[in-house]
């Protein structure tokens, strides 16, 4: 069962108008166990829900959860910043915060609901990085049925050391860097 989260509204031009978030002003804690990872991932489904429960759609609280344009995980040349989405509905990679808006601002219109199922893996690459991975399912809903899509999902987090977002500074924060979706190939 998903948690209820404070969360921000990170927008195409990352203003903070929500009071639901990732961020936080504490600096959140390192990843020591699977369950620690899967409270991330409940967290982005509680982020999602939020985005349609209430009547009206709201991206911020989805849009929180994911790493702004200009985030830096390492200085240098040729590193992405932000995050990137490949999202299970969407052929062409969501790079940028207004791209992602765009997305979310049609996939919560079908009010949708993840579940993870059985065999998903949880795995800590270093104390600053933390992975998800498996199956699961999304219950959407067309306003006439509800129509369950079986996919499989990797998320990439990054404990981001520093991080500004509308001019205020953030220490330690846990943000989505990359995100893949797809659906579940057919066998036959």
């Amino acid at each position: 069962m998903f948690k209820r989260l404070v969360a921000v509204s990170l927008v195409a031009m990352v203003s903070i108008a929500n009071s639901q978030s990732a961020l936080t002003t504490k600096p959140q804690k390192p990843i020591k166990t699977g369950a620690d990872i899967m409270a991330l991932a409940e967290r982005w489904g509680n982020a999602l829900k939020a985005g349609w429960q209430g009547g009206a759609i709201n991206t911020a609280p989805v849009l929180s959860q994911y790493a702004p344009d200009g985030t830096v995980a390492r200085k240098g040349q040729g590193f992405a910043t932000g995050s990137v989405l490949l999202a299970t509905l969407d052929g062409n990679p969501l790079e940028t915060d207004a791209e992602r808006q765009g997305y979310f601002s049609k996939f919560l219109q079908s009010k949708p609901e993840p579940t993870f199922l059985p065999h998903i893996q949880t795995r800590l690459l270093s104390k600053d990085v933390a992975v998800l991975s498996g199956p699961w399912d999304f219950a959407l809903n067309n306003g006439t049925a509800i129509n369950h899509v079986q996919a499989r999902v990797t998320i990439v987090w990054k404990r981001y050391p520093k991080i500004i977002v509308n001019g205020q500074r953030y220490k330690y924060q846990w943000l989505i860097a990359e995100m893949q979706s797809s659906l579940l190939p057919t066998t036959k």
